[in-house]
């Protein structure tokens, strides 16, 4: 599953995939030196919790 970098900090990123979810996952599934806006692959097993970008404010 391929997303866009979106948001991150020191533990998590946030990855918006292309059906408009975004994703919060650890840093760890991410390459090293990722950054916002980077299109990055993510592993199936990294779905920790979806959200709808419409509860997004």
């Amino acid at each position: 599953m391929f997303g866009l970098i979106v948001d991150l900090n020191e533990t998590d990123a946030f990855v918006e995939v292309c059906d408009g979810m975004i994703i919060n996952t650890s840093i760890n599934n991410l390459p090293k030196h990722s950054s916002v806006g980077d299109k990055v692959k993510l592993p199936s097993s990294s779905k920790d919790i979806l959200y709808n970008n419409s509860n997004l404010i």
